[in-house]
């Protein structure tokens, strides 16, 4: 899920900015910031947490449409 997210961003136009990865304890986290022509993304993965994505809601919306299309 996490690389097709990553690919979908891309195919929107966004470039990764920063990345960090970690571990504490039993808990994986991952940091990822895009940047694109309406701003910046964040996208955080936690192992408990799931998911989150912050950002434009433009730019979350298309994020979402692309998403929910079936995977290539």
């Amino acid at each position: 899920m996490l690389a097709r997210l990553k690919r979908a961003l891309i195919e929107l136009g966004y470039r990764p900015s920063k990345e960090w990865w970690g571990v504490g304890g039993s808990q994986e986290i991952a940091h990822w910031e895009f940047t694109g022509d309406l701003g910046q993304l964040t996208v955080e993965s936690e192992t408990y947490m799931g998911v989150t994505i912050t950002g434009a809601d433009t730019v979350l919306a298309q994020l979402r449409a692309r998403m929910a299309s079936p995977a290539d």
